[in-house]
């Protein structure tokens, strides 16, 4: 039942504010007991998709909210490759909003990730939370709310999958170059305002976390 009213609350078919219907004619209509009805009522208040008052019954939230479930990646090849897909499908667009859009602050916050990164590294910490603050700092560069919220949804699956990529990556020199070089040809883009050539820079900085992993797999295999 969560699941139907979850549906019609999200497509708009049941619209905020908007009175549910009551305990009795719910559990008739999906041929549940009352208690089950009110656990199903229950998820969807801790959802904040529907708000209950006090004698009058529950109503959709005025301000519905949708919260992204991901399933949490293995360390697997698999796992990780597709995670990047996710990165690659809404990063390169991110990156071409923030490149028209970021101010001198945000610019200078991403360098400032940048040099972070550098230090971590150097101090042998793996550096995934100042590599996942540069990216976040693209998203808020966008200036687009929705995309910062999908990327602070997905932070707990990105992290992992970011613990896996960079684990891999400090296995060779070389892979730690490359990631810096990746950076700064997206730091520059950015800075020049070019939309086209950020996003073929966060593309090819994807791409290359994908090729690192495969190669870095490859390796321990023959190992």
């Amino acid at each position: 039942m969560s699941v139907f009213l979850r549906d019609r609350i999200l497509t708009g078919a049941l619209r905020a504010g908007e009175k549910l219907p009551t305990e009795a004619q719910l559990a008739e209509s999906f041929q549940l007991s009352r208690p089950s009805v009110r656990e199903a009522i229950a998820v969807l208040r801790a959802e904040d998709l529907v708000v209950s008052r006090r004698g009058s019954g529950s109503f959709v939230s005025a301000t519905p909210r949708f919260e992204i479930r991901l399933t949490l990646p293995t360390a697997s090849l698999e796992d990780v490759t597709r995670m990047i897909e996710l990165r690659r499908a809404i990063e390169t667009e991110a990156t071409r909003l923030a490149a028209a859009r970021r101010t001198s602050a945000q610019l200078e916050a991403l360098r400032e990730a940048e040099r972070a990164l550098l230090l971590a590294e150097a101090e042998g910490r793996d550096g995934v939370c100042e590599d996942l603050l540069f990216h976040r700092i693209i998203a808020e560069a966008t200036g687009n709310d929705y995309l910062l919220d999908v990327h602070l949804a997905c932070q707990q699956v990105l992290t992992q999958a970011m613990r896996a990529t960079r684990a891999n990556e400090r296995r060779r020199a070389s892979f730690v170059a490359e990631v810096h070089a990746e950076h700064a040809r997206i730091l520059l883009a950015i800075e020049a305002g070019e939309g086209a050539w950020a996003a073929d820079a966060m593309a090819t900085h994807l791409l290359g976390a994908e090729r690192r992993l495969r190669a870095a797999r490859a390796e321990t295999a023959d190992g």
